[in-house]
């Protein structure tokens, strides 16, 4: 495919993007309880100037390995532009600014609704993330304890709000499955408290973030089979990755089965029930005898 001359991304006026937020929800009504949720939405899912493809970025799921790979394959060569950010303490954060300086764009930004992404004759691909539910909930808390020790801004809501509501001792429970099941408690409360739609984007639960109903993925990758994942994508879009190293902002390896205690799988049971079924994890409880 012929690669199309580069012109940044220009946002959409305000008009524009309040009425792709209205087509939005008035489209799927039972995904999106209000306006805020809609174009929250909106905002998460990526666009490239060619708009041969959509990519929703769920947190915890491999999304900066994926933009990578996206920019490589949208552009022929791997982003070497960097920055240092400012409050995320991803090392590797650049490649979530794209957006931000018109080298990407967001559906919002651009005003485009939902209805208006499934119209587009030449997006070929709509492209999401996942990952077992468990393991993605223990690398969501391993990220929240890295902010605390690094007393850093991100998560800094999040911190607080653990601390008052289901009294998180971050000087004793940060990186203990205790720590692991107060957040999980956490997360159930603020769902309780406020709904589904209001909890960060790192631990909110896949489908509540991703809504595969209306976001209608065409490739859902999966963490666990990553070169696969990669490979197929690259097959997808006709742009074979040249020799990026895509395993960016990973965690320190370690025995994440000290964080399945009982009382944690039973949470995560319970909290991700609709992530368990929609993409076919298997349940983090014992089996029958």
């Amino acid at each position: 495919m012929p690669k199309p001359p580069f012109r940044p991304f220009k946002p959409a006026g305000a008009g524009r993007r309040k009425k792709a937020v209205k087509a939005t929800q008035r489209a799927s009504p039972e995904a999106f309880p209000d306006k805020d949720a809609a174009g929250q939405f909106l905002f998460q899912i990526i666009l490239p100037p060619s708009l041969r493809w959509s990519f929703i970025s769920v947190g915890k799921s491999a999304s900066t390995s994926t933009l990578h790979a996206l920019y490589e394959a949208e552009f022929g060569h791997p982003l070497t532009a960097d920055l240092t950010p400012l409050h995320d303490i991803n090392p590797d954060a650049a490649i979530h600014t794209l957006p931000e300086h018109g080298i990407f764009g967001r559906a919002l930004h651009q005003g485009l609704s939902m209805p208006d992404l499934l119209a587009l004759p030449q997006l070929e691909q709509r492209i999401c993330v996942v990952r077992d539910p468990l393991e993605r909930a223990i690398s969501g808390f391993r990220y929240i304890c890295k902010s605390h020790h690094l007393k850093a801004r991100w998560f800094a809501r999040e911190r607080f709000e653990m601390d008052a509501a289901v009294g998180f001792d971050w000087d004793r429970h940060t990186d203990t499955v205790q720590g692991f099941e107060r957040f999980l408690a956490f997360l159930a409360w603020q769902m309780d408290a406020s709904g589904v739609d209001k909890l960060n984007g790192h631990w909110r639960p896949q489908t509540a973030f991703i809504k595969p109903e209306v976001y209608r993925p065409t490739l859902i990758g999966r963490m666990e089979d990553v070169p696969a994942y990669f490979k197929a994508l690259s097959a997808q879009l006709g742009a074979a990755p040249r020799g990026a190293d895509y395993r960016k902002n990973p965690q320190a390896d370690m025995d994440i089965s000290v964080f399945c205690s009982p009382a944690a799988r039973r949470h995560c049971a319970e909290i991700f029930a609709p992530d368990y079924e929609a993409f076919e994890y298997a349940s983090p409880l014992p089996g029958p005898d």
